[in-house]
């Protein structure tokens, strides 16, 4: 498993001599003669630091020596001990913004060891906020499976409040719970009004002839959010 201490490598085979070398991807490896069919090695935990694939090879001195058929060591990810997420930055109000939860292991590598469910939360109004499944449509989120075998799974946040919100993908079902079994993750997102969708005129009821009327246009998104930013032509 990726981030497993120093162990061990023991190596069957057939003609081994006590000057045979065990090679992890072609470097030599600290290696015991045990007998002509078997050799132990070290491996040091810098080998199996990340998940992968390492190449074991046997290296015979000659007369009669060379190097064996390559044999593949499979390196699995880890469990997971965090998640993460990316940082979409800003969104528009009344819109939806895609998030990939990542499950990761104690080295920080993506770990597509065993399932776990991440639950979603944020700081938003639980009115006017929500998570999805699509970036329309679909069905509200509170929480998402990563399975087996995938270390990643995208869900869309939808918010129409401006304002700072943080998200939280937790393994907690009731709260977010920080360092609490798998750590969770969180990230910030600044909800900025949407694009101008409609005018909006005040109401002077009535006017003295010959005087002038006072009327305040206000631009609004489809959430009617005022619009402050931008520039939009009157006619």
């Amino acid at each position: 498993i990726a981030g497993s201490a120093q162990f061990t490598l023991t190596v069957n085979g057939s003609n081994f001599m006590s000057t045979s070398v065990v090679n992890w991807n072609g470097s030599p490896l600290a290696t015991t003669y045990v007998t002509s069919t078997e050799l132990t090695a070290i491996v040091s935990s810098t080998d199996v630091a990340s998940a992968g694939t390492a190449s074991v090879t046997v290296f015979t001195p000659t007369p009669g020596g060379g190097t064996s058929v390559a044999q593949t060591f499979t390196i699995e990810s880890g469990v997971a001990i965090r998640f993460s997420l990316n940082h979409p930055g800003t969104m528009g109000a009344g819109t939806r913004v895609a998030y990939i939860a990542t499950k990761k292991d104690a080295n920080g590598n993506p770990t597509t060891y065993g399932t776990d469910t991440v639950y979603l939360y944020t700081t938003g109004s639980t009115s006017t906020s929500a998570f999805y499944d699509s970036q329309s449509g679909g069905d509200v989120l509170t929480s998402l499976v990563i399975g087996s075998g995938t270390s990643t799974a995208v869900f869309w946040y939808y918010d129409e409040i401006p304002g700072t919100k943080t998200i939280t993908a937790s393994d907690n079902a009731t709260t977010p719970d920080g360092a609490t079994g798998i750590i969770d993750a969180t990230d910030s997102i600044t909800v900025n009004p949407g694009a101008t969708t409609q005018f909006l005129l005040n109401h002077p009821g009535t006017l003295v002839a010959g005087a002038r009327a006072a009327y305040t246009v206000t631009r609004k998104d489809q959430v009617n959010n005022i619009v402050t930013t931008g520039l939009d032509n009157v006619y």
